[in-house]
C-alpha cells in the first residue's frame, strides 16, 4: 500500500510537468457545436481609438455621426403627396359570399392600384392556404375574385394614408 501513493504522486507530477513544459504542445480539442461558426478572436490587444482621445470626455450621439437616413425611391418617382390624393376603387358585385373590408388603402395599394399589394403582406398566401381559392393568387388577381370565388373588397375610409394611425375622426 505504500507503493500506491508514490505512484499517484509520480503521475500527478508528470501531468503537471506536461502542463508547465512549454515544449510539450497539445492541440486544442474542439467540441462539435451547433449553429454558426464563430470568428476566431485575435490574441493581439486592441489599439485604443484616436476618436476617444479627441472627444475629451464628451460623448457624441450615435444618431449624429453614424446614422444617415437614406432616401429610398419606393414609388418610381411618384411623390408621397401625389399618392395621398389617389383612392382605391371598391371591387363589389351582387350576391358575394365574402366581403373583405379594409381600414383604408396604404401608399403601396394606391401606387399599384390593387388591394393588398405589399411584398410583406400575407393576405394572398393566407387566402390560398385557407382553401378559399384553388390556386395561389397575387394582387393583380383582385379584380377576378368576385366572379371566380365570390369575394369582394372595400375599405371603411376611402382616403389613402401611410398607415391607419394617420386617420382621425
Amino acid at each position: 500500500m505504500t507503493a500506491s501513493p508514490n505512484m499517484e504522486m509520480m503521475n500527478e507530477q508528470q501531468a503537471l510537468q506536461g502542463v508547465l513544459d512549454p515544449n510539450c504542445v497539445q492541440e486544442p480539442v474542439q467540441a462539435a457545436t451547433k449553429g454558426r461558426k464563430r470568428k476566431n478572436k485575435s490574441t493581439e490587444p486592441k489599439k485604443p481609438a484616436a476618436k476617444a482621445a479627441k472627444s475629451k470626455g464628451k460623448q457624441e450621439k450615435i444618431t449624429d455621426t453614424f446614422k444617415v437616413k437614406r432616401k429610398v425611391d419606393r414609388f418610381n418617382g411618384v411623390s408621397e403627396a401625389e399618392l395621398l390624393t389617389k383612392t382605391l376603387p371598391d371591387i363589389l358585385t351582387f350576391n358575394l359570399d365574402i366581403v373583405i373590408i379594409g381600414i383604408n388603402p396604404g401608399l403601396m395599394a394606391a401606387y399599384k392600384g390593387h388591394h393588398y399589394p405589399g411584398p410583406g403582406n400575407h393576405f394572398w398566401k393566407c387566402l390560398f392556404m385557407s382553401g378559399l381559392s384553388d390556386q395561389q393568387l397575387n394582387h393583380m388577381d383582385d379584380h377576378t375574385l368576385p366572379h371566380k370565388y365570390g369575394i369582394g373588397f372595400t375599405n371603411m375610409v376611402e382616403r389613402t394614408t401611410p398607415g391607419s394611425k394617420d386617420l382621425s375622426r
